[in-house]
């Protein structure tokens, strides 16, 4: 499907728009813009992956990256690819914009 959904008793591919509502009712639009967290992102790429790790320098996994980002621009999401998949508001894959979060199999990426 070109729709993003949510996650059910397994991961489902999914696109959360930055700038929907996240859990703490934050937006990226008030926060920063998508492009602005992209961007942000992007100096990290390269840093080593630790499994459950959170952080941006030192290492972290796929989800704790995504809530790292998130959190310099004061948006609070959960720690788990599961429960991330579960957050925002969803957007077509046409409508995606940079900044935005997607969930596919057990990943989570910006």
């Amino acid at each position: 499907s070109d729709t993003a959904g949510s996650a059910g008793s397994s991961y489902t591919d999914s696109s959360v728009s930055a700038s929907g509502s996240s859990s703490s009712g934050s937006t990226a639009a008030s926060s920063g813009s998508g492009s602005a967290v992209a961007a942000y992102a992007c100096q990290f790429v390269g840093n080593p992956y630790v499994w459950g790790g959170t952080s941006l320098t030192n290492g972290c996994d796929c989800s704790g990256f995504v809530q790292s980002v998130y959190a310099h621009f004061g948006i609070s999401l959960s720690r788990t690819t599961y429960t991330q998949a579960n957050e925002g508001v969803a957007v077509s894959y046409s409508d995606m914009q940079p900044g935005d979060v997607i969930n596919y199999g057990f990943h989570t990426a910006i």
